[in-house]
Order: structure tokens, then sequence, then C-alpha cells
């Protein structure tokens, strides 16, 4: 991350009290406990790391919006969770290029339950790329094959599970469920929120 992007994360969050404290909350939970002391946004910023600070302010936004915080809400920790897994499995895959997109989608996987609203209408307001949309929408593409993955886990659908893992060319199911119980672990670290 530049300096230049470094002051200008530092400066929106400084106009966003709510979301720069719970970074700091963030920062002093034990998954990122270290022995130097927090003293300015900045160290914040340097210390999550920019994909990190993205993914916490993407799920923070999200439980803003939906009337719930973070530790709280449930829809909010499994589309965490959710986000995350996909994430994890899209590097396992060595589709290292959609891991950011499979968090994403991940994530917004469960929007219309959350706000009570058709998918399709989000998603008419958001301006999201063709295959983001195409995963939500349609499960297409790898990323719609990831999210059937997830869900059908989620499920308990073990056939469905069978079928997705070998057209993904997956033949662990101990990846399989190391990769759900970091998901589950990560999304659980909101608490400290």
């Amino acid at each position: 991350m530049s300096d230049v992007e470094t002051h200008q994360l530092d400066d929106a969050l400084k106009q966003a009290p709510d979301i720069t404290l719970n970074l700091l909350k963030l920062i002093n939970s034990a998954a990122f406990r270290s022995l130097s002391k927090i003293s300015t946004v900045r160290e914040v910023i340097i210390k999550l790391g920019r994909i990190q600070l993205g993914r916490w302010i993407q799920i923070m936004v999200f439980a803003q919006q939906s009337g719930t915080s973070p530790s709280s809400g449930t829809l909010v920790h499994m589309a965490a969770a959710r986000g995350h897994f996909m994430e994890g499995l899209a590097k396992a895959l060595g589709w290292a290029e959609l891991k950011d997109r499979a968090f994403m989608v991940g994530m917004l996987s469960l929007m219309d339950v959350l706000f009570n609203q058709p998918l399709v209408e989000i998603l008419s307001l958001l301006n999201l790329d063709d295959q983001l949309q195409a995963a939500l929408l349609n499960y297409e593409e790898k990323l719609g094959v990831l999210l059937s993955l997830a869900e059908a886990i989620e499920h308990g659908e073990n056939d469905a599970v069978h079928t997705l893992m070998e057209r993904l060319g997956l033949t662990d199911y101990d990846q399989l469920n190391r990769l759900q119980i970091e998901a589950i672990y990560w999304a659980d670290s909101l608490s400290a929120l």
C-alpha cells in the first residue's frame, strides 16, 4: 500500500469514528494482538493491511446497513464465514485471481435474506460486474460453482457436495473441512467488534 493510499484511508477513517472504533477493537482482539500499542489510525491501517482492512469494512458496512452489529447478527456472521470460505477455496484451487471476487460473492449471497428483498432488486442498485451477478443470480461460472458448494455444505447436502467437489477436481474432504472451520473461526473473531 502506498503512502498516498494510506493517507487517504487515514483521512477517511478519521471521518468515520464508529468504523475506527470497531477496527481498534479488532486490532486489540486475540487474533491480532501484539506487544506494541496503537497510537494512530495509520498504525491500524498498516497493521491490518489493505486487503484485510477492506474485508472488515465490508462486513461492518453490511452489518450497519442491515441494522445489526457484526457481533450480533447471525446472518452477517454466516455471510462473513461464507465469504471467507469461498475465498479460501478459490486459493486452494489455484484461482488466486478470483479470491477477492469469491469473498464478495459469499458476502453478498445472503443480502436477499438480510434485507428481505429479492436479490435481483438489490443487485440492480449495486453496479456489480457481470461475473459476480452471474454467480449470485444463476450460479454460473467458477464463482457460481463455489457458491453452490458453500451452500450445499451449509445445508448438509452430501450428494451435492460430492458432485460439486468432483466438478471442481477436489478430492480432499479434510481440506474442505479445514477451510470451513477456518472460515467459521474467522467470522467468530467478529465478536471482538
